[in-house]
């Protein structure tokens, strides 16, 4: 008899009753694979049952008349049971972000014979976990394909686990993302956001061969036992959530834990601490460093590597194997900052097995004797930019202090017909204080807003004389300076923008136009291209429509070196839909999403993700920008803040 279950993530479960029946799935519940065509609608999230949790058996299906079976029909593929000698462990899971509602619990970590890394029963600890993926409903199913269970998550897909060729197959690693589309409170009364549409560019799906690394997926006695390092990186941080095993607890923690963060603090120290690696352990860690680069690690053909031995070289690999704690956090420092110089990839903690006082900067400096700016001289380069940037900029707006002084801001600077609005990052996260009205932290929504209404000021009393405009902060009784022209020109200055939020770069790119914009992303892993379109309430009077649009103004862009990120797809996408020119010099790239990692040994790093922002070029084909932007007119940096030189540039070029 096939016996299928169907239970939803909302309600509290009984793991062992699932594990002990061999749980199977229910076809009522089918979710939507990527298709080819934008889809109709977009998802709803599944609403709780109140209904108690009762597993359904349904009987066994007839069976097919013999005579009209093959004559000689293909053996069944046998079944595979493993014979592992395994041994659980009950431990405390302990959540320690708190704004994540996922209570702490006791549950099983597994030593298995033969490995190092400890592990987990892939169902036990998904059900441990369960409340990140939301209201999403979750199936399992064995009765598809012999030595596999196949996991269907509500509105996202499905993946496969089968233990006999020790493989996870997938065909979009976006099923495993379960982020929240923004954290600000009022994200949908500033953004419409339209179906999304997923166009699988390859048909077959992504089959990840564990064998190939030295990973043992395990199933045995109705169980599928899997790394907790790799439970972790498949189906917790792309949610930019973190378990860690620190010999006596599993921890969850938001993003990861850092090396100087004070809540950390208490977790780094802990009975691992000074312990001594064996060489299984390294060769693990290393396997696991494999895995994750050649499969996860989103620039490698933009690196041009495609085997991770290959690319870090003989002497890098002989020190990550070493049970030397020194060699082999100085071999992934090198790898990481020296090797990749990737600016979205970075160091973040030592593992465990470190002294819990020892931090990246301090151990570079101590024990490598050398500096994050050395290792990577881009961030060299950046940070001296930065300097003199700011330097200009105080110079500038001192010189330009009449102009500035009654509608001007930090981010606001006026000279001649045209206005300067300056992001330095792409801030996502204000909340109205309640009762009052007033923003809290201003994010770049708002503060973009707010120069909007302030330039719209500036026009109206050049054009009327009236020096009373009735904008918050403005004093009225200030005049302009004589002789001050209408604002024609609108300049988004990017060049120090290293990037942020992408929501937040979303809605400022919805100032520019009140039409859709259309923004791609494209996985390298799936090759799944994925289309978000949205348009921006930009005049922030509750609706979305056509009045959106700040018409008469020519916008432009600047950008640089610094542009990096969010800035470089910002700059991407305004000179692809042709929304203004661009001026100033190459953006610094950075395609990729962020990713956070952790090893066995509790390494914490971030990377670029699999998920790349990507324009549409001939045929319709992904191309990416981790090249950087080149501008329509180039501009020296030592003008990026000459008013009167951008001011007069822009004039002429828009004749």
């Amino acid at each position: 008899m096939t016996k299928k279950f169907k239970y939803l993530t909302g309600m509290l479960l009984s793991v062992s009753g699932i594990l002990a029946s061999a749980s199977c799935g229910n076809p009522a519940m089918e979710t939507k694979k990527p298709v080819d065509k934008q889809q109709e609608g977009a998802p709803k999230d599944l609403t709780p049952t109140s209904q108690p949790f009762n597993p359904v058996v349904e009987p066994a299906p007839t069976r097919e008349n013999p005579s009209q079976k093959p004559v000689n029909p293909e053996p069944a593929e046998e079944e595979v049971e493993h014979n592992y000698n395994i041994t659980p462990k009950a431990v405390e899971f302990v959540n320690v972000f708190k704004q994540i509602n996922i209570p702490d619990k006791q549950t099983n970590i597994y030593n298995v014979e033969g490995f190092a890394s400890p592990y987990v029963e892939f169902t036990e600890m998904f059900l441990v976990v369960h409340k990140l993926m939301g209201r999403r409903g979750l199936q399992l199913e064995n009765d598809k394909k012999p030595n596999t269970w196949t996991y269907k998550i509500e509105h996202n897909g499905d993946f496969s686990l089968n233990w006999k060729d020790n493989t996870i197959t997938f065909n979009d690693s976006n099923i495993f993302d379960f982020k929240n589309q923004d954290p600000t409170n009022n994200f949908k009364a500033r953004v419409q956001v339209f179906p999304t549409a997923i166009s699988n560019l390859d048909a077959s799906p992504t089959v990840l061969n564990l064998s190939n690394y030295g990973i043992k997926m395990i199933h045995q006695n109705g169980k599928t036992y899997v790394p907790l390092w790799l439970f972790n990186l498949l189906i917790c941080s792309p949610t930019y959530y973190n378990l860690y095993y620190n010999g006596s607890q599993i921890l969850g923690q938001y993003f990861g834990f850092t090396d100087t963060d004070p809540v950390s603090a208490p977790y780094r120290k802990n009975q691992l601490n000074n312990t001594a690696q064996t060489p299984e352990m390294r060769l693990e860690v290393y396997n696991q460093l494999r895995f994750i680069f050649e499969n996860f690690y989103g620039l490698r053909e933009f690196k041009g590597f495609t085997n991770f031995e290959e690319y870090i070289g003989a002497e890098n690999k002989a020190s990550l194997l070493s049970t030397d704690i020194n060699e082999n956090t100085k071999a992934l420092v090198n790898i990481l900052h020296g090797k990749l110089r990737d600016l979205h990839t970075s160091y973040i903690m030592p593992s465990f097995y470190n002294d819990p006082s020892v931090n990246v900067p301090n151990f570079i400096e101590n024990t490598m004797h050398t500096s994050l700016i050395e290792l990577t001289p881009q961030l060299g380069e950046n940070a001296k930019r930065v300097n003199q940037f700011n330097e200009l900029k105080k110079a500038a707006d001192q010189a330009n202090s009449a102009n500035h002084q009654k509608y001007g801001t930090y981010n606001l600077t006026f000279y001649g017909n045209t206005a300067f609005i300056k992001f330095d990052t792409f801030l996502s996260g204000s909340n109205v204080i309640p009762g009052t009205g007033q923003i809290q932290d201003p994010d770049t929504y708002f503060l973009f807003l707010d120069s909007m209404q302030r330039i719209q000021a500036y026009n109206k009393e050049v054009e009327t004389g009236n020096k009373n405009q009735g904008i918050n902060g403005v004093n009225a009784e200030l005049a302009l300076p004589e002789g001050s022209k209408q604002i024609k020109n609108i300049v988004i200055n990017l060049s120090m923008n290293l990037g942020g939020s992408v929501t937040s770069m979303d809605q400022a790119l919805g100032f520019l136009t009140n039409q859709e914009i259309r923004r791609y992303s494209y996985n390298v892993l799936d090759k799944v291209l994925t289309q978000e379109s949205f348009k921006v309430d930009a005049n922030g009077d509750g609706q979305i429509n056509d009045k959106d649009v700040y018409p008469g103004f020519n916008w432009v862009v600047l950008a640089g070196n610094n542009s990096f990120s969010s800035a470089n797809t910002f700059t991407a996408l305004a000179k692809h839909y042709k929304l203004g020119k661009i001026i100033g010099q190459t953006t610094g790239g950075g395609m990729a999403n962020i990713v956070p990692i952790v090893l066995s040994d509790g390494t914490t790093f971030q990377m670029s993700s699999n998920t790349t922002q990507v324009v549409l070029g001939e045929n319709q084909k992904p191309m990416g920008v981790e090249g950087g932007i080149t501008p329509d007119i180039e501009v020296p940096y030592d003008k990026f803040f000459d008013y009167q030189y951008l001011d007069n540039l822009i004039n002429e070029n828009s004749k």
